[in-house]
């Protein structure tokens, strides 16, 4: 795994810190276009072929990330068709109008609101983080951090599993680790970063090639492996 210093400077260099409501920080990713999005699918289908996968189809590829929970920033009556509007033009910026997979209908009924998940954090420095939506039936047994700490010192909650969407869109996929007095002994059963959703190797977020010395992961029940 790499150390977290490591990846807050690459990642800083590549992308440039951003203040948000959420603090100081990396948010991650960037808007990517049609092309990036294919090349990295196509490197997530490499990484399958070489570990052995057989019968793997596009709709099978993806990211999972593991990090901790960010402030919830529910969906209204009022902002809900805003956010499907930006998730409907950043869907087709990656993957073009003929793939999108929600109605306004079905994202109404399926995602109640978004968090950003964190997998590196420093408090009172800085983190790396995803936005990532909160489906319905997820969003009572998940604790969110207070938008206050969040904003001045970096603060998360609880330790999740998140992974892609057929329109490219992270959402949160697991609770692993509620923020309690087990928490620490808990997340050391496993890796925060990012990993290929099939093979379970860690990899580059920008790219999708496997990282060098990565850790892997149980893609089913998210523990790492090695």
């Amino acid at each position: 795994m790499r150390t977290l210093t490591s990846v807050l400077i690459t990642l800083a260099f590549l992308t440039g810190c951003t203040f948000s409501q959420d603090g100081i920080g990396i948010y991650w990713p960037v808007e990517t276009t049609q092309e990036e999005y294919e090349e990295i699918h196509a490197q997530l289908m490499a990484n399958a072929k070489s570990a052995g996968l057989s019968g793997v189809t596009p709709e099978m590829l993806g990211v999972i990330v593991t990090g901790s929970t960010g402030p919830y920033r529910p969906f209204t009556d009022a902002n809900i068709q805003e956010h499907y509007d930006e998730y409907v033009e950043l869907a087709i910026k990656r993957r073009g109008d003929d793939h999108l997979v929600l109605s306004y209908e079905q994202f109404k009924s399926r995602y109640v609101g978004w968090t950003s998940v964190a997998p590196f954090a420093i408090p009172g420095v800085g983190k790396i983080a995803i936005g990532a939506l909160v489906e319905t039936d997820i969003a009572s047994s998940v604790e969110f951090a207070s938008g206050v700490t969040s904003f001045l010192v970096g603060d998360t909650d609880d330790y999740v599993a998140v992974k892609t969407n057929l329109d490219g869109w992270y959402y949160i996929s697991s609770l692993l680790c509620p923020d309690n007095k087990n928490y620490y002994s808990c997340t050391k059963k496993y890796s925060s970063g990012f990993f290929d959703q099939l093979t379970g190797q860690e990899i580059d977020p920008k790219t999708g090639v496997p990282d060098d010395g990565g850790d892997l992961i149980d893609t089913e029940t998210f523990e790492r492996i090695k």
